[in-house]
């Protein structure tokens, strides 16, 4: 279960960025 809750938080901790990366993008754009 560990492994899983590693994993899991990983992609959240990924997609996060993600969004952060593309929000920060369209303000530069602005």
């Amino acid at each position: 279960m560990e492994v899983m809750s590693d994993h899991v938080h990983l992609l959240l901790d990924a997609n996060t960025k993600m969004c952060v990366y593309y929000v920060v993008n369209i303000i530069n754009e602005k």
